[in-house]
């Protein structure tokens, strides 16, 4: 019997059309193959400019931080920026039009966000040093990240409950009043999807100061779990996954810290990494393989099977035959054309089909 294979939205999308990009990924996320689910996420657009890039998306969603852009980079301020400022419009804007394109579709979606210990590590305080390294200041982000993220999730179901107009049949021409509504669907369940790149160095204590000159200190293993356990516990009705980079400390604190899932490249992992991934997987941990590459061109072609084996060799190794997986594209979607991001997420498609007919084998 074939595991049952899910595909997950990348988090990101070239180009700087909203309406456009939702199209192409919805295309393919709300029509998989026979035997593959989809999730569809929101999208973020980089291309639109600093404002829309993860750092700025995370602040703007962040509830009561203030912040401005400076020439070294996102800094905690006494009142919000002009570049923070446009990062909410956008983000507003991306939730309205998410909302819209799903037209009533009642199933998850994935949320992604800069996870709040990235996000700390790439922000300054008002004066001094990064924020990763005030434990007040820390706390107060992680908490600011958790209400907004909240309310964001509030905004995006409120926008998919607005009942969608639609032409009555038989009427496809006539006034407004010859519309019929759909339904407003029932609140899904969101894949709040935090990533968190720099984890590893934070946790090595290899984060350059402000100078250049040395590094901050390494942030205890405990306060990241316990970090990541109060975003847990903020959205009980949904799930966080994190995404985080090879690293074996921070692959194990992440997994540990009771949360739903982690994203990992399968390709990336070595095989003492492969060991201790296993009892999070046996303790019931999902895992999204970020393991397809991506398209670099519209005739770019994914070697699906050659996807299939990264995933299920070392899984096989250590003695785990998982009864469902689920597949996601590599990083760096935003800096490919839109047709090439379009032809990577076919790939995906069929990389899961292949996926879960090698799981038969």
């Amino acid at each position: 019997m074939s595991a049952r294979v899910t595909i997950c939205s990348p988090a990101s999308w070239p180009g700087e059309d909203r309406e456009t990009a939702n199209h192409a990924a919805l295309d393919v996320l709300l029509d998989p193959p026979t035997g593959v689910a989809g999730v569809p996420g929101l999208l973020t657009l980089p291309g639109r400019g600093q404002a829309a890039w993860p750092v700025a998306r995370s602040l703007a969603i962040a509830e009561s931080m203030p912040a401005s852009l400076e020439p070294h980079g996102w800094r905690l301020a006494s009142r919000s920026g002009t570049e923070q400022r446009r990062a909410r419009r956008l983000v507003e804007g991306d939730v309205e039009a998410f909302a819209l394109a799903l037209a009533g579709e009642p199933g998850p979606v994935q949320v992604p966000v800069l996870g709040p210990f990235s996000l700390a590590a790439a922000t300054w305080l008002p004066v001094g040093e990064r924020v990763i390294v005030d434990d007040v200041a820390r706390g107060d982000l992680v908490a600011s990240l958790s209400l907004g993220v909240t309310r964001l999730l509030e905004a995006l179901q409120a926008a998919r409950d607005l009942p969608t107009l639609l032409p009555s049949p038989g009427n496809l021409a006539g006034p407004l009043e010859a519309t019929r509504a759909l339904p407003a669907v029932s609140a899904p369940r969101v894949q709040v999807l935090l990533n968190e790149p720099w984890l590893a160095q934070i946790l090595a204590g290899t984060l350059p100061s402000f100078s250049g000159r040395s590094s901050l200190p390494a942030l205890p293993a405990e306060a990241v779990t316990q970090g990541l356990r109060e975003l847990v516990a903020a959205w009980p009705q949904h799930d966080v996954v994190v995404q985080v980079q090879t690293d074996e400390r921070a692959l194990q604190v992440a997994g540990s810290a009771g949360v739903a899932g982690l994203r990992l490249e399968a390709a990336a992992l070595g095989m003492s990494a492969w060991d201790r991934l296993a009892p999070l997987v046996e303790a019931g941990v999902r895992v999204q393989w970020a393991s397809v590459p991506l398209v670099r061109n519209a005739r770019g072609r994914t070697d699906p099977g050659a996807v299939a084996a990264s995933v299920l060799r070392p899984l096989r190794s250590i003695g785990l035959r998982p009864t469902s997986l689920e597949l996601a594209l590599g990083p760096g979607l935003s800096e490919v054309s839109p047709l090439a991001a379009q032809a990577s997420l076919v790939g995906l498609a069929r990389s899961a089909v292949a996926l879960g007919e090698a799981t038969a084998e």
